[in-house]
């Protein structure tokens, strides 16, 4: 047994098929209002334990490891009558899902969130949950997710059993949701899992299951349906991802992550996106990046090595799963594949150790000494000295198809294997004659002719087109021309590509053999890689964060219970260039703020600037501004669209919906921001809603902003004490159009009626401008003073 099996591997979690359990069955009956009560029978489980795991025994019950991990991973008694669907999504991200059900209590738990490479959110909703036993997608079972990699290396007892994927419909759970909870909690749900499919999928593989495997069925919308959002983040109206365009999802440079997205890895990258659109509300956790961030900008030559050396790491957790993947059968080119996985991850691991080694100073930071501590753990040394004794040292890290197959034949040193040194010098001296044979050519043509290589046919010949000329050699055969250049190959040509290709498959068949105990040993460790991987992304993260400090001028924002920003700027208008007009914010005296002004006056886009401001400061990023305080919110409600969404008709409709969901949801901690609510239906009626809803809010300690065009509305709040009023101001002659000046200020708008102004400008008849005036005169609205009236209406 190698000494890295001892010294870093785990037992595999057990797992069973579906099929395999036994049915949950019901074995009580009360009169109360819960209704029957369930017990989950234990599957039956068949483990082949091998000689080695000699500190692992399996029991009908749980596979239990004397090797836990540590105690915060040991093994729990599960919660009775408790069972768990688990999955995740299929992109490049990880985005983990999972239906919780209590069959005591006929409730049911739906969370979906994204996570990191240690997938340390998904171990501890397991934790905290405590189910009887886990369900999931088949190809998620059977070793081909990094996920399952996690949990059945921390969670070694847990009984998993897999579904088929099928099951896994979100469409189907979308509709089932609808049928089984109750109406009130399916409309919050609709709206809340508007952007979480894989939480509907879960979901549908639950129900199924016990329909079809346990034989239980539901009285309909009698189910008790909730939401959990994960502790330590900051919950974000599904709607805001798309009105505040969050996370630049399809390219878009106006988005707040591709402005302060200057990291140089996909793990940075990604890391970057999901604590966007999950803030932290951990103060500890704020205040450890702002550290780290100051530092590195202290640091300049260590910032400049960073920024320029991030970049050569490959994407890590791509490679773990190709690392993770086990081939059914072997085949050439998956030998070719694990051998160059193993160069991957020798790679990953000097070029961690380097970054780690290129920070010279000694940091003061927490955060940047776990950091280092995950790229210089002593384990990596160990890994990387045990590919080191197969693998060559000198090897450096190609990308070309041709360096590659190169690197590959001489990946493992040589007297290893006898075979593989012949097979070797066989592959060195065909292509040493490749080259003598294209240079044989190339004089007897009096011709320049360069050889390319094409992974699908190996070496070809290629000439200018004007030097080749138009009479071609007739041995030239398989002849292309491209424009300027003239690709072509020969008999002899071919045959030595045909034995290369023979020889290399041997050589690929022969290396995976040599390093098979090495990819061995590098699978039992990939918690280690996970680490490396983390450290690798928050590194990158962080030097992201001091770079966008080097290109807008910015300050790290302070906490407390209010919001206080000097001379704030909206982060992407100041990306896109021009002039911004900074605008200050105090939430001080008063927690409701009313915002009215011209149309076109930025009403929006200041509501907009102070949700990115307190995005960045709870990403632990600096914030554009001369100084800022904040608060910390855990939930973020925005209401500014009326675009569609999933409950379908009118714009009216879906105003109030959405406003219905802030009204159920918001609480002291939260950040409501609202746009001219009500101005989808009649005026006195929209006028109406606006008002009672704003009382509502009013009486509240959450934080809101709301704009309106309502005129009498802000001054009928403005006598509450915690309601602060500001206009976004501008300018006017008689001659020109309004001009805009995007500056707030706090009181009363008594400046002129600019929406009639503006349709005057715009060419609207003179009839119709007296029309307009005269009925606005009549409700109570002047041209001298839009406070008149202070219910707006007559």
């Amino acid at each position: 047994m190698s000494p890295f099996h001892s010294l870093f591997s785990k037992p595999a979690a057990p797992f069973v098929c579906a099929s395999d359990l036994v049915d949950l069955t019901c074995i009580d009956s009360s009169d109360d209002d819960f209704g029957t009560q369930f017990l989950v029978k234990k599957p039956k489980l068949e483990c082949d334990v091998d000689d080695d795991d000699v500190g692992t025994t399996f029991s009908n019950d749980c596979a239990v490891s004397e090797l836990a991990p540590t105690s915060a991973y040991s093994e729990l008694s599960a919660t009775p009558n408790t069972l768990m669907v688990l999955t995740e999504g299929r992109a490049a991200a990880s985005e983990i899902a999972y239906s919780f059900f209590d069959l005591s209590t006929t409730h049911c738990t739906l969370s979906q969130f994204a996570d990191g490479p240690s997938y340390s959110h998904t171990i501890y909703a397991v934790i905290a949950c405590r189910p009887q036993i886990v369900l999931v997608p088949r190809p998620m079972a059977e070793g081909k997710s990094k996920a399952m990699v996690a949990i059945r290396r921390y969670l070694p007892w847990l009984v998993i059993a897999s579904l088929e994927r099928r099951l896994f419909n979100d469409m189907e759970g979308m509709q089932l949701l609808q049928a089984v909870a109750t109406p009130a909690q399916a409309a919050r749900l609709a709206f809340i899992l508007e952007c979480k499919r894989y939480a509907y999928a879960a979901f549908n593989a639950l129900f199924h299951h016990l329909e079809h495997t346990a034989s239980l069925t539901f009285a309909r919308g009698g189910v008790n349906v909730s939401y959990h959002q994960m502790e330590g983040t900051m919950q974000i109206d599904p709607g805001a991802w798309q009105d505040l365009g969050l996370d630049g999802e399809n390219g878009s440079d106006t988005s707040l992550f591709s402005v302060i997205n200057h990291t140089h890895t996909k793990m940075g990258s990604r890391l970057l996106r999901s604590s966007i659109l999950q803030p932290s509300t951990d103060l500890n956790t704020i205040y450890a990046r702002q550290s780290a961030v100051l530092e590195i900008l202290d640091n300049e030559e260590t910032f400049f090595f960073l920024s320029a050396n991030l970049a050569a790491i490959p994407d890590i957790d791509t490679a773990i799963t190709s690392l993770i993947r086990m081939p059914v059968a072997s085949t050439a080119k998956q030998a070719g594949q694990a051998i160059s996985n193993v160069l991957h991850f020798k790679h990953i691991l000097q070029s961690a150790r380097a970054i780690a080694a290129g920070i010279t100073f000694e940091p003061q930071s927490c955060l940047l000494q776990e950091t280092i501590g995950g790229l210089t753990d002593s384990r990596t040394s160990d890994l990387l000295a045990h590919i080191h004794s197969v693998i060559r040292e000198d090897l450096a890290f190609e990308k070309s198809a041709q360096m590659t197959r190169s690197q590959r034949c001489h990946a493992v040193k040589g007297g290893v294997n006898g075979f593989l040194d012949v097979s070797r010098a066989i592959f060195d001296r065909v292509t040493q004659e490749v080259v003598e044979l294209i240079e044989q050519y190339s004089n007897e043509t009096q011709v320049p002719i360069k050889a390319t290589y094409k992974p699908s046919i190996g070496y070809l010949m290629s000439a200018k087109r004007e030097v080749l000329g138009e009479s071609i050699p007739e041995e030239f055969v398989n002849v292309v021309v491209k424009k300027a250049v003239v690709t072509f190959s020969t008999i002899e040509l071919i045959k030595l590509n045909n034995r290369l290709a023979s020889v290399v498959t041997e050589i690929n068949l022969l290396t995976e053999k040599a390093i098979h105990d090495v990819a061995d040993v590098i699978r039992q460790n990939i918690a280690v890689l996970y680490r490396v991987s983390e450290a690798i992304a928050l590194l990158d993260m962080l030097v992201s964060f001091a770079h966008h400090c080097t290109v807008s001028e910015s300050v790290v924002p302070a906490f407390s219970d209010s919001i206080n920003i000097v001379d704030g700027r909206h982060p992407i208008l100041e990306a896109l260039g021009g002039e911004v007009v900074p605008n200050s914010v105090s939430t001080a005296r008063a927690t409701f703020t009313v915002v009215s002004g011209p149309n076109m006056g930025g009403k929006s886009t200041y509501l907009r600037q102070i949700i990115y401001l307190v995005i960045m400061a709870q990403i632990g990023c600096l914030v554009p501004a001369k100084s800022a305080t904040l608060k910390v919110f855990d939930k973020l409600f925005v209401r500014m669209s009326n675009g569609s969404d999933s409950i379908g008709g009118s714009t009216f409709l879906r105003e109030m919906h959405g406003v219905a969901y802030i009204l159920h949801n918001y609480s002291a901690h939260s950040l409501v921001m609202i746009d001219e609510l009500g101005r989808s239906t009649a005026a006195a009626e929209g006028m109406a809603i606006c008002r009672a809803v704003c009382e509502e809010l009013l009486n509240s300690s959450a934080t809101v902003f709301l704009t309106t065009h309502y005129l009498g509305l802000p001054p009928a709040l403005g006598v509450h004490p915690n309601c602060a009023r500001v206009v976004l101001s501008a300018t006017q002659s008689e001659e020109t159009v309004a001009q805009q000046r995007y500056k707030a200020i706090s009181g009363a708008q008594a400046e002129p009626l600019y929406g009639i102004h503006l349709a005057e400008r715009m060419g609207l008849p003179e009839d119709i401008i007296r029309t307009a005036r005269a009925v606005a005169a009549e409700v109570g609205y002047t041209k001298n003073n839009s406070d008149t009236k202070p219910g707006g209406l007559k």
